[in-house]
């Protein structure tokens, strides 16, 4: 036969250590302030120089204002073959 143990659970609910919950909480805040500045800095430069569409930017811009603008595209994407 065997016998069930009952544990007690207060140590096991106890919040951590003042030294071990600062680094706790420095570890979860810590990656939220990286991925929300690589996020706001470039939008805040381009809100203050002003966005310009160059390259891919510029084809998937004028791609965009084609298909949302009141007279939408009858054909897909252009390409070379309609060239000339």
């Amino acid at each position: 036969m065997s016998t069930i143990e009952l544990v007690d659970g207060t140590d096991l609910d106890a919040p951590p250590e003042g030294s071990t919950n600062r680094s706790s909480r420095l570890i979860r805040v810590g990656p939220h302030v990286v991925v929300w500045t690589l996020l706001l800095a470039p939008m805040i430069r381009s809100m203050a120089r002003g966005w310009r569409p160059l390259g891919d930017d510029a084809t998937i811009a004028i791609g965009a204002w084609r298909a949302l603008s009141l007279h939408p595209p009858l054909l897909g994407q252009l390409t070379s073959a309609t060239g000339g």
